[in-house]
């Protein structure tokens, strides 16, 4: 059998972050990339048409969000 998948992978860094935060995306089209808080509540969204973007977090309040493409999520601190 032949053929490939390409997985598609998010990664963030730094973390904890204090203004920005920095993605990478292994993905074949734009993908939609939201940010919620810790209790669901969605904070941004933002389509990601590039393999690499940022986020400017410095507005959000200091604790825990979810980063989330489709089915992958990530935990990040704002610090």
């Amino acid at each position: 059998s032949g053929g490939s998948v390409l997985k598609r992978t998010l990664s963030a860094w730094p973390v904890p972050a204090a203004n920005v935060l920095q993605t990478s995306l292994n993905a074949d089209r734009m993908q939609l990339v939201s940010v919620t808080d810790i209790r669901g509540r969605s904070v941004t969204d933002h389509v990601n048409r590039l393999s690499s973007s940022s986020f400017d977090v410095s507005r959000l309040s200091p604790g825990v969000y979810m980063l989330s493409m489709g089915e992958q999520h990530i935990r990040f601190v704002k610090e």
